[in-house]
């Protein structure tokens, strides 16, 4: 006799829980197959403090400006969005469950690169810049990592049904993390909205059944803009004829010439974000002697000897004027960092110049008088 109302309210509850899942099916298409898959799957638990699958948003915005030389594959803008799963709980039929990430849509497509950090990366409006997602788990795992797409085989394996939490407003964030990276050799320019960006569903996926739990997007916009100034090609600094005995020992000068390496119609070197940190661009210059160094850290290059009639006993020293209008000797072979010399902008169009000065250096005893000449090439780099 005492069996009877307990086994009227485990009816009634069923009775109860079966017209939610009509009123549900009636009401909507897009949770019907959710509520259907209660009886062998994975449902809103009746403790959840949402019934719906959470709409994540994931933001990005600012300016990038991408070096020409940055190798393929960096990470031009990243950002991690800590969010919460709002006390939503699952209530999942014994079984075994994968956490699946699925693209809901793509506007450019999938790349063709691919790397160990980026396995899957999508194409963004802007030619040579291309996308990559990830994220943790809905309890806070963040040493679990999915991809998208992506699936973790057997997250979740109840022996019996058991109710499955998400992390509340007090409990470790759910990390999503987005990577724009350099795909191509070359970048176009332009702004990336949302509308170019993948969408992105994410699932427990088990006993024959999909629930959705949640389905993602990345709003805002970020510009990208190629990071490159025209620069002339040949500077020319006549030291003039001088005398053997102008000089007087080892380091001692004579003659001096300067002229201006002119960098016109920069970009805005907007740098990069990393995770929210500001990363500068690196605007690098390489200085190479065609004919040799005598001291590489003290900027001084050999003679050409290729005429025959070349003087001996000394060499060309190169200086880079500081912006406080000091010079300091430059080095060879090696990436020198010009903002140690200039002060970069983000205006559009800006033009700069690197002040160089060359001079005579004797180097050894005795000097025997002949050509002078030297010839140093340099390159910029752009990061």
């Amino acid at each position: 006799m005492t069996n009877g109302p307990h086994e009227l309210r485990n009816n009634m509850k069923r009775i109860f829980a079966s017209a939610i899942a009509i009123s549900l099916m009636l009401c909507g298409g897009l949770y019907a197959q959710n509520a259907l898959a209660a009886s062998s799957g994975c449902d809103w638990d009746s403790s959840s403090a949402i019934k719906a699958p959470l709409d994540t948003r994931l933001t990005i915005g600012g300016y990038v400006t991408v070096g020409e030389d940055l190798p393929i594959g960096s990470v031009i803008y990243s950002q991690r969005i800590q969010t919460n799963g709002n006390g939503a709980s699952l209530l999942c039929r014994a079984g075994v469950y994968d956490l699946v990430n699925t693209v809901i849509s793509a506007p450019h497509g999938q790349s063709s690169y691919r790397d160990a950090t980026f396995p899957t990366v999508f194409n963004t409006n802007i030619s040579g810049v291309g996308v990559a997602l990830w994220q943790g788990t809905p309890d806070g795992n963040n040493g679990a990592h999915l991809q998208l797409p992506g699936r973790l085989t057997a997250f979740f394996s109840p022996s019996s049904d058991s109710v499955f939490n998400f992390t509340g407003q007090d409990d470790a964030a759910v990390s999503f993390n987005i990577a724009m990276i350099k795909i191509a050799a070359n970048i176009g320019s332009g702004t990336i909205s949302s509308s170019d960006l993948p969408r992105f569903k994410t699932s427990f996926d088990g006993n024959g059944e999909s629930f959705i739990y949640q389905q993602a997007r990345i709003v805002g916009n970020l510009t990208a803009i190629p990071a490159t100034c025209n620069v002339g090609n040949n500077y020319y600094l006549p030291l003039g004829e001088h005398y053997p005995d102008e000089f007087n020992g080892i380091g001692s000068t004579a003659g001096s010439a300067e002229t201006q390496i002119v960098l016109s119609g920069c970009p805005a070197f907007y740098g990069s974000t990393s995770y929210g940190v500001f990363k500068p661009n690196v605007i690098s210059l390489k200085l190479t002697p065609r004919n040799g160094f005598i001291d590489a850290e003290r900027g001084i290059s050999k003679l050409n000897t290729t005429a025959g009639d070349a003087a001996s006993g000394v060499g060309v020293q190169l200086s880079l004027r500081q912006e406080n209008g000091n010079y300091q000797w430059a080095k060879f072979n090696q990436s020198i960092n010009l903002a140690n010399y200039i002060t970069f902008l983000e205006d559009r169009g800006s033009d700069y110049s690197l002040g160089v000065k060359a001079t005579y250096v004797q180097t050894s005893t005795p000097i025997r008088a002949g050509r002078a000449d030297a010839q140093i090439e340099f390159m910029i780099t752009y990061q």
